[in-house]
This record gives structure tokens, C-alpha cells and sequence, in this order.
């Protein structure tokens, strides 16, 4: 009988030594730190614990956090550990286990805020900011980002000048010395003058099918353009794309950059959203057509 009770014994022990987590301890505690950080403004805490989010423009720490009893789950796919504060928001963080003890925040949920403007914007364009990791709505709502690049285009119209362009064409030549230029026109459609000094026209060099990884970026400067005319520019430089080009594997984006307003501002007062813009980015993205100044022509 004694032998029985002492084996029964250890097998509890071990299956208690087994069934604990000294990870999950640990995030419960930095997630208390955290909190206690957020609720007393205690920035060089908020950062310290979670580096990554110092460099973000778009979002800020949010002013409070409600009480809640924090709950913590092991993802098993992934081997993170997710802390859920128990309150009306439901935030969650998200901590990676390093080492035996340690663990890195590396993603929030609900903690942080983006900014009111940018959140209006994302909210009128349909984009889902509660279901998105908090590093993920500053990414997306970068005004210099390309969600915000691809809604100035689409709405470009509206906002200022409506320039358009069509296909663009390429030529490449062979040799001692192999050189790839691009020559590309754009058309002020819309019904107001515009001032070149208001705008640069931005090119990003790709190869669609990967003969070339690299991108290359080119700015160009605006022009004035009255309504229906158009202005060609040529592009030099884009040698690193030869193998591209003579393989038919060269296009470009094109991006109009404007100088004197607030591509944020100007989009809250002219656009006119349908809630359907975050998900056609999301497609347009899958198929690289963001947008693509339609399908460069070559010539040799």
C-alpha cells in the first residue's frame, strides 16, 4: 500500500512540474508592467518593454486601460503566448518566449491608437483597425505608405488636377556599355490648371516575374499643365534592369506626390468613400497592379 501511495505521489509531482509554465508567469507580469505603464503615462516603460513600437508616427499608447483580470493561452501552432485583458475592449497582447524565462511583446491589440485623422481615414476607407495588430494599423496608415499612395491615386481625380497616363515604353541597348531608359507620359485630365511646383511624379522600377529583385525608385519633378495636355518624361539610369528588359520584364508604379497639401486632409475632404477601398488595395496588392501605369510597351 505504502508503494502504491509514493508512485501515485510522484506521478502527481511530475504532472505538476509538467502542467507548469514559468512563461506564462512571466507575461502575466510584464503584461501588468505594461498596463501600469499606459495608466501612469510612463513612456520610457511602454517603450522599453516594447522597442518596436518607438519609431511608430501613425499610433500613439492609448490614455487608459480598463481593470480586467488578465488571462493567458499558449498558441500551440505558433509558440507565442497571448495575454487577453479581461475588460470591454478585450486587448490582447502577444509575447514570444525567449530562453527558459524570458518573453518579447511583439504585437498589441487595442493598445495603441492611431491618430484621429488617420483614424477616420481608415475607418471611411474600410479598414478593419480592431482585427489588425496595432503595428500593423501604423504600417498601414504611414501617409507616405502605400495604402495611402494607392487611395491619392484612386481618388486623384477629386483631389487635385486629375493627372492620368497610359502605357509607357521602354528601350534597351546591348554592348560595352548596356543602358535601359524609360519614357512615360502623363495627362492633366481634370479641369483646373496645374502647378508643376505642387507635385513630383514618382516611378518604382520593377521586374513583375523576378529577373531582376531589386526596385528602383525615381523622382521626377512636376510640370505645368493645362487641362487635356500632357507631358512626357524619359527616365535614364535603369541599367540595373537590363537582363529585365531584354527579357520583356520591365514595368513600373507610378505615384503623384503632392507637395502643399496633406494627403490625409485632402482625402477626408474630397474623397468620396464607398467602405469598399481597403479590400480592393488588398486585391490590387495579390496582383501588382497598384498602381501600375499599364503594361510598358518595349522597344530595342
Amino acid at each position: 500500500m505504502k508503494k502504491v501511495t509514493l508512485f501515485l505521489g510522484i506521478a502527481i509531482a511530475l504532472l505538476s512540474l509538467s502542467s507548469c509554465d514559468s512563461h506564462k508567469d512571466k507575461v502575466k507580469e510584464v503584461t501588468k508592467q505594461f498596463v501600469t505603464a499606459i495608466n501612469t503615462n510612463d513612456k520610457a516603460t511602454i517603450y522599453d518593454i516594447y522597442s518596436d513600437a518607438k519609431n511608430a508616427t501613425a499610433i500613439s499608447p492609448v490614455k487608459r486601460i480598463a481593470d480586467g483580470e488578465i488571462e493567458v493561452e499558449k498558441d500551440e501552432k505558433t509558440g507565442n503566448y497571448i495575454a487577453t485583458i479581461e475588460n470591454v475592449k478585450q486587448e490582447k497582447l502577444v509575447f514570444k518566449a525567449e530562453g527558459k524565462e524570458d518573453v518579447k511583446l511583439i504585437q498589441t491589440y487595442g493598445l495603441f491608437q492611431l491618430k484621429d485623422s488617420l483614424n477616420d481615414l481608415a475607418i471611411k476607407s474600410g479598414v478593419p483597425v480592431k482585427k489588425l495588430g496595432d503595428l500593423e494599423n501604423n504600417k498601414l496608415m504611414d501617409p507616405k505608405g502605400k495604402y495611402v499612395s494607392f487611395l491619392m491615386k484612386k481618388f486623384s481625380d477629386v483631389i487635385q488636377g486629375g493627372i492620368t497616363w497610359g502605357s509607357g515604353n521602354y528601350t534597351w541597348q546591348g554592348g560595352w556599355y548596356p543602358s535601359v531608359s524609360a519614357t512615360q507620359a502623363i495627362t492633366n485630365g481634370g479641369s483646373v490648371p496645374i502647378k508643376g511646383s505642387d507635385y513630383n511624379v514618382v516611378f518604382t522600377f520593377y521586374s513583375p516575374s523576378g529577373i531582376t529583385s531589386a526596385e528602383q525608385k525615381e523622382v521626377e519633378v512636376g510640370v505645368d499643365l493645362q487641362p487635356g495636355e500632357s507631358y512626357t518624361y524619359t527616365i535614364l539610369g535603369l541599367n540595373g534592369f537590363y537582363n529585365a528588359a531584354s527579357q520583356h520584364d520591365l514595368n513600373w508604379d507610378i505615384t503623384i506626390e503632392y507637395k502643399n497639401q496633406s494627403p490625409i486632409a485632402s482625402l477626408l475632404k474630397y474623397a468620396k468613400f464607398t467602405g469598399n477601398e481597403y479590400s480592393d488595395f488588398l486585391k490590387a496588392s495579390k496582383t501588382k497592379n497598384t498602381g501600375k501605369a499599364g503594361k510598358a510597351k518595349a522597344k530595342k
